[in-house]
């Protein structure tokens, strides 16, 4: 058991790294915020031939219906968003590229132009609409911008507030989750980094239900030598979610509230792990946004050595989507292969 303990806390802190380190997201957005003129002028202005500038206090009017869905008359103007660009600068230096990000993905999905959404989007985008699948470039997302973009989709981002945004070190949050912002550094400094779609998906629908399946697939020689030294497997599971406003206090320096975790080791040339929910704290739901989260990792048990042996697939995602099949997460020699 403790060895197993102290092999947990390497995984958690070897994923609180992975966490810290993907600052993410986009920057070809921010041509639009510099053609659109100066900040407080309308993004959508940038994009009417005679470049007439409008006061930002005015609501943008939306030129069709998105998504062939129910008519959004407007997308209102930001009020005091002084707290929510104090939060981006304070995780990720400027706040400039996310507000220009965030305006250009309203005005164009405003404007139903599919083209220009996909210009914002950090390709390939693994989404969880209609399905789960990857869109790998702007064509396929513009031939499928309707099963994409759906007209409950396309409403949370006209109607989104900036002021109103949940930022963490994923970025910034439209709705519950369906849309998120993120940066990705180009270069060491990341004194501009380029803002983009890092995800789309459907807003998370009620309670989720479990089992949660994990299928572990050995390489020939990983599974040689496991098997030759009867070597067992750790699977660790971690659920969490992005702490609302109100929850803050309750979340830890990244913003993430703790939904529970387990870590079974499973027996010798045993490759499944099935979690039926019991260490899932339902009753932390209401602290979070966007529904629970998952995350999983997987090592050797260190029985025939004192140091993992094992270089693992790693698994994050939300719940809801976690559930629905076994996952498969690939395990081959640390060392060797």
């Amino acid at each position: 058991m403790a060895v197993a303990a102290r092999q947990f806390w390497k995984a958690m802190e070897d994923h609180e790294m992975q966490r810290r380190t993907t600052i993410t997201t986009l920057g070809t957005l921010f041509l639009l915020w510099g053609c659109g003129g100066s900040p407080g002028a309308d993004p959508d202005a940038s994009a009417q031939a005679g470049g007439q500038d409008m006061e930002t206090s005015k609501a943008m009017e939306i030129p069709r219906n998105p998504a062939g869905g129910e008519s959004v008359d407007t997308v209102e103007p930001t009020e005091d968003d002084s707290e929510v660009i104090a939060q981006i600068e304070t995780l990720f230096s400027s706040s400039e590229e996310y507000k220009a990000a965030f305006i250009a993905l309203q005005t164009a999905v405003a404007a139903g132009d599919e083209a220009a959404v996909s210009e914002l989007v950090d390709f390939p985008l693994s989404i969880s609409v209609d399905g789960r699948r990857v869109i790998m470039n702007p064509e396929q997302f513009v031939n499928e911008y309707d099963r994409i973009i759906t007209p409950a989709i396309a409403s949370t981002i006209t109607t989104q507030k900036f002021s109103d945004v949940l930022v963490n070190t994923q970025g910034v949050m439209f709705g519950d989750g369906e849309v998120w912002l993120s940066g990705r550094c180009e270069d060491e400094a990341c004194e501009t980094p380029l803002v983009s779609i890092s995800r789309i998906q459907e807003a998370p629908k009620g309670d989720v239900e479990f089992p949660l399946t994990v299928d572990i697939e050995l390489s020939d020689a990983a599974a040689k030598r496991m098997n030759k030294d009867a070597e067992t497997l750790m699977v660790y599971v971690s659920y969490f979610g992005f702490a609302t406003p109100a929850a803050k206090d309750m979340a830890d320096d990244l913003g993430l509230v703790d939904l529970g975790s387990a870590s079974p080791e499973l027996a010798p040339r045993s490759r499944q792990a099935v979690f039926d929910g019991s260490q899932f704290k339902r009753d932390r739901l209401q602290r979070i946004s966007g529904g629970p989260r998952v995350n999983i990792n997987v090592l050797s048990g260190r029985h025939s050595s004192e140091d993992n042996i094992l270089d693992c697939d790693f698994y994050e995602d939300s719940l809801a989507t976690a559930t629905r099949s076994p996952i498969p997460l690939g395990c081959k020699l640390l060392r060797g292969e």
